[in-house]
């Protein structure tokens, strides 16, 4: 449960400079945002945060992936357990603190320049597919 060697190796095309170093391998993702330091805690934490996010706290699509975007609704209808938990999570953790609004991966506007930020959304799309087959 940690980010990828591939995106953390300055000498590889994969690298973005645009990262938070504190929270690069070994240390494990924090999908809480708790702020623990123990890596086996977090796994712990990750495990169950999954599990609610994928099974426990979902029944419908919407509760899973959001509630659609159509024309005039909302600008935010309404996000997905994903959406408020590991999916953005992911993002945050990587995000640079030292760049004004967490640049590149936790920030919307700018989270596509990490490459990164494609390997986790193909993550995001195969929970999806999952989630999908079980239920």
């Amino acid at each position: 449960m940690t980010v990828p060697s591939m995106f953390t190796d300055s000498t590889s095309p994969l690298y973005n400079a645009k990262l938070n170093s504190t929270n690069m391998p070994p240390t494990a993702i924090d999908l809480g945002l708790t702020g623990a330091t123990d890596d086996l805690q977090k796994v712990v934490n990750n495990l169950k945060i999954m599990y609610s996010e994928m099974v426990h706290s979902v029944n419908i699509v919407e509760d899973f992936i959001g509630k659609p975007y159509l024309e005039r609704s909302a600008t935010d209808p309404g996000p997905g357990s994903s959406e408020r938990g590991s999916h953005v999570a992911v993002q945050v953790f990587v995000g640079d603190p030292k760049q004004p609004t967490f640049e590149d991966m936790g920030n919307f506007y700018s989270a596509g320049r990490d490459l990164l930020f494609y390997c986790h959304h193909a993550n995001v799309d195969r929970m999806w597919t999952l989630w999908r087959e079980l239920k």
